[in-house]
């Protein structure tokens, strides 16, 4: 119980872990008492019990290894209110989260399974509606994801950047670059670059080495031409036709690249 340089007491926590702090007026008078929350922590610092100023009480149980294992609300007169408790494999991921309700009920319990590289595979939850499942491609990149029935569909770069996701399983050629999403198809040049896009207008590109230098539409005529200065990738001007079809000026700024 903590006292001032008076001996006046300043605070304390009553049986029911309430943090009562106390005010005194000049004359050394208490004037004032109020109430707040408390804490209890275990040997390792680790957050054991937090008690509201209204007395209900949230306990954190721990395994050995520091891994949250239980989180339990009681009200002041230590009924229950809730209760989660966690189950963990040897490397700390979550196995099983099982609810009690304050009648004691178990409510749900949610099962998550593992790949032997520990990667997430599924995520079952109480009912069906939100039940989850994961594939992953040979690198670890995600694959799919499937959630009440709905399946995305992942495609990465060689540098195993994810670049698309789709609701469509036809994503990607034997070079992981995307051929079609939906509708819209992709063709390329044998260097990898995008030549052509074709969905309800075709879009051609003309490439200069590695550079973009123009797009063309499906019947060859020019919609966009770019004009490059002596720096390397400098564009310094461009041309691009506008909603009613003609060709104007666009002048490149520093902002715009």
């Amino acid at each position: 119980m903590p006292t001032n340089t008076t001996t006046r007491r300043v605070a304390e926590t009553n049986p029911a872990y309430l943090q009562v702090s106390y005010h005194y007026d000049v004359q050394g008078c208490t004037n004032a008492a109020s109430a707040g929350r408390a804490r209890a922590v275990d040997g390792a610092g680790r957050l054991i019990d937090r008690i509201l100023s209204n007395g209900a009480i949230t306990h954190y149980g721990w395994d050995t290894a520091g891994r949250l294992t239980q989180l339990k609300n009681t009200t002041l007169t230590g009924g229950l209110v809730n209760d989660i408790q966690y189950s963990r494999d040897l490397l700390g991921n979550i196995l099983s989260q099982t609810e009690t309700n304050a009648l004691g009920q178990v409510t749900g319990t949610t099962t998550y399974t593992y790949d032997p590289e520990y990667r997430l595979l599924t995520a079952d939850y109480p009912g069906t509606a939100f039940d989850e499942s994961f594939s992953y491609d040979k690198v670890g990149n995600r694959k799919t994801h499937t959630l009440n029935g709905s399946t995305q569909y992942y495609n990465v770069d060689a540098g195993n950047r994810q670049r698309q996701s789709v609701n469509d399983p036809d994503l990607g050629d034997a070079n992981n670059r995307v051929n079609q999403i939906n509708t819209t198809q992709y063709r390329y040049d044998p260097s990898g670059y995008r030549i052509q896009k074709a969905a309800g207008l075709t879009s051609r590109y003309y490439l200069e080495g590695e550079h973009l230098e123009a797009i063309y539409d499906g019947n060859g005529a020019l919609r966009d031409q770019y004009l490059r200065g002596t720096v390397i990738d400098e564009v310094v001007n461009g041309y691009h036709r506008d909603a009613n079809n003609v060709m104007v000026n666009k002048a490149i700024r520093c902002a715009d690249l």
